[in-house]
């Protein structure tokens, strides 16, 4: 049995083949393909696929809102998707998931010495939550029911911005320049990282790097932002970080409040695994604590942080097999 799984976000798409014979997995071939080299999500897996090659199945987590079996992509201008397009492309069935979601599956099978406490916290009965900040910023929940584990993407990164100081409305009134809405995403992403070093050099007069010749010569700003800060090279890419890591564990906090994930909190994506050595800074729990009257019980919330940059592409594989062992089942 052959199955194809992808971990579809807005900057790349990490396709994995996976074999299983008599109950031993193999992976056959993995790639990662740059999503904005791509017309559409049917297009990236064609390059992937080689001639000759017979799938049973397909499972893709996708940086999108999936409703009914349906994905429209946030952040790429792809046009709408469905599992009954994917599963007539290919003749075999076909899921699709929230990349959250997929995220959220691959970290329930993580090994505890996968994970990194950022806050010991107390472990107790109820939901846990998962967010990765990435190209945008997702969300998911999970909570056990009935003897298994249920995960349920959310959209809670499009919700409203909130500032907490002076600063973060020079910031939240920047983006509203460019945006009529702006979301925890518009600010916890990748781009919000570099409107972040914007607010800090155009209204804040932090010191201008290099950072801002970035983009004329067809660099990744944020990248450039994310290695310096990392680097101990510029201040003000280090204040950068620090302010993004913060608003990252106020919005954090707010998904645990709003879930009560007293089971915990798992941080995940790209950029977390970007500022991976700055996550003990202080400032990613300055801003999950920092819920008045419920501090202390954000003391004790368990916080940790997964640096696996496939764990989206080993829940599309799980979910991948448990649709054929079901189908195998109801035969």
């Amino acid at each position: 049995m052959l199955i194809l799984a992808g971990d579809i976000g807005g900057t790349n798409g990490r396709l994995r083949l996976v074999a299983r014979r008599n109950g031993v997995v193999t992976v056959v071939r993995e790639a990662v393909v740059p999503s904005q080299d791509c017309a559409s999500l049917q297009e990236m897996l064609q390059r992937f696929l080689l001639p000759g090659e017979v799938l049973s199945a397909v499972a893709l987590g996708i940086a999108a809102p999936v409703i009914d079996g349906a994905a429209q992509t946030t952040n790429l201008p792809w046009p709408r998707v469905t599992e009954s397009d994917l599963s007539a492309a290919f003749g075999v069935p076909a899921r699709l998931l929230n990349d959250l979601a997929a995220t959220a599956l691959g970290a329930l099978a993580l090994a505890p010495d996968a994970l990194t406490p950022l806050q010991t916290g107390t472990v107790r009965t109820g939901p846990r939550a998962v967010i990765a900040p990435g190209t945008g910023l997702g969300q998911a929940l999970v909570w056990r029911a009935e003897g298994r584990d249920h995960v349920q993407a959310t959209e809670g990164g499009h919700t409203d911005f909130a500032p907490q100081d002076d600063n973060d409305v020079a910031l939240w009134r920047l983006a509203r320049t460019q945006w009529p809405h702006v979301s925890w995403e518009r600010i916890v992403s990748g781009p919000g990282l570099k409107l972040i070093w914007d607010c800090l050099t155009t209204v804040l007069d932090a010191p201008v790097c290099e950072v801002g010749q970035a983009q004329v010569a067809g660099l990744d700003p944020s990248a450039l932002i994310g290695r310096h800060a990392v680097d101990g090279h510029c201040a003000t890419c280090s204040a950068t970080a620090t302010w993004f890591l913060r608003l990252l564990g106020a919005q954090a906090g707010n998904l645990a409040l709003t879930s009560w994930s007293v089971g915990g909190v798992y941080l995940a994506g790209g950029l977390t695994a970007h500022l991976w050595p700055l996550l003990d800074n202080g400032a990613f729990l300055q801003g999950f604590c920092a819920k008045g009257r419920y501090e202390a019980v954000m003391r004790e919330i368990p916080v940790f942080a997964l640096r696996d940059s496939n764990v989206a592409l080993q829940g599309a594989t799980q979910a991948a097999w448990a649709m054929l062992d079901e189908a195998r089942v109801h035969k």
